[in-house]
């Protein structure tokens, strides 16, 4: 459905549907190493997630914010090593515009 290549040609991010469940995937590299489980969730409020997810003990990965894809979302650890992305859909963003905010942000990036 999506693909997004790191500029050596790595796979940054990719979307494939299997039935009606949607799965992402990316190749790990230097930043992120293989994980025993990485998770990516939509809830209804990912901020109130995340809040408890640390205050449970999870350690940040990422705080919460708005992304270029259209989502708000933030990543944490928990303590058994699995990695948790958690967010919520905030904007419909056109496969165009995605690429060229994608795009744009690799360009910010890179300086």
């Amino acid at each position: 459905m999506e693909r997004f290549n790191r500029p050596d040609g790595t796979l940054k991010h990719g979307e494939m549907e299997i039935g009606d469940s949607r799965l992402m995937l990316a190749q790990s590299n230097e930043q992120f190493a293989p994980r025993p489980q990485t998770l990516y969730v939509y809830l209804p409020d990912v901020d109130n997630a995340f809040k408890r997810a640390i205050d449970a003990g999870g350690k940040s990965l990422m705080e919460v914010s708005n992304q270029f894809y259209g989502d708000r979302s933030g990543g944490f650890e928990d303590p058994a090593g699995n990695w948790w992305w958690v967010a919520t859909r905030v904007e419909d963003v056109t496969p165009e515009e995605m690429q060229r905010r994608h795009t744009a942000q690799e360009q910010l990036q890179s300086h």
